[in-house]
């Protein structure tokens, strides 16, 4: 059986909404949408260092949420169950970090 979808971004993350720009967030949506296998309304979850996100990592929620995605944020104590979820978004702020899990993983570092 193969892995689950694995996407990684490395970028400058240091950026706000006036930031995030259509080029941005095209590639970001096809990177999702691809994870996703294409699957709309998806359960993901958003691995921060803690609750209080950065300006670009809420940007990302925000937009996924924008998308009609149900995304929880949770800090870097958590446990994912895999059980119903989608989608795991792993922030910069926890990379590197090696979760092997059976769900698609979208992670991002900043370079």
């Amino acid at each position: 059986m193969a892995p689950a979808r694995r996407v990684g971004f490395l970028w400058e993350d240091d950026f706000g909404p006036a930031e995030w720009s259509a080029d941005a967030q095209d590639m970001w949506d096809v990177a999702i949408d691809w994870a996703l296998d294409g699957k709309a309304g998806a359960n993901i979850v958003f691995a921060g260092r803690d609750l209080i996100l950065e300006p670009s990592d809420a940007v990302m929620v925000l937009h996924m949420r924008s998308q009609g995605h149900t995304v929880t944020v949770v800090d870097a104590s958590f446990e994912p169950n895999p059980a119903g979820l989608d989608l795991l978004v792993i922030s910069s702020e926890l990379f590197p970090i090696d979760y092997d899990y059976p769900v698609p993983i979208v992670s991002t570092a900043s370079g």
